[in-house]
């Protein structure tokens, strides 16, 4: 926990964000909302990027991708709440549904979130072979 100021301060919540992934919960509504330092944040703090990031940046196809990215097992291992938050970002995106490489690399962390996935992307059968391993 920070004074006001400092929770505006990008270094110092970075910095935090080595100790504690939670630290973004503290930091100022306009770095929720920077979506350069969301992006930074999903570098280092997958699940936290997409959990507490203003709500528009947590459909922002980069961030989604890049935190799915970084989470390597993280996210397969995360709790029910980012699961359920990547797949609100699937229903609320349905353009994504029929982005390959979102839908791979997010159904590498979970494969029962095919579901979301268009009719088309469900028949490719790298999709479902990926899903079916994870």
């Amino acid at each position: 926990y920070a004074p006001g100021p400092l929770r505006g301060d990008r270094d110092l919540v970075l910095a935090a964000l080595g100790k504690n992934e939670k630290a973004i919960a503290y930091a100022a509504t306009s770095l929720k909302s920077d979506r350069e330092f969301i992006l930074a944040v999903a570098g280092k703090a997958a699940t936290a990027a997409i959990v507490f990031a203003a709500t528009p940046l947590r459909a922002d196809r980069d961030i989604v991708l890049a935190a799915v990215c970084k989470s390597g097992g993280a996210l397969a291992t995360a709790s029910c709440t980012c699961h359920h938050a990547l797949s609100n970002i699937l229903e609320l995106k349905s353009v994504w549904a029929h982005d390959k490489e979102l839908l791979v690399a997010i159904l590498c962390q979970n494969g029962a979130l095919l579901q979301y996935a268009s009719a088309s992307l469900k028949a490719d059968a790298d999709v479902v072979l990926t899903a079916s391993k994870h």
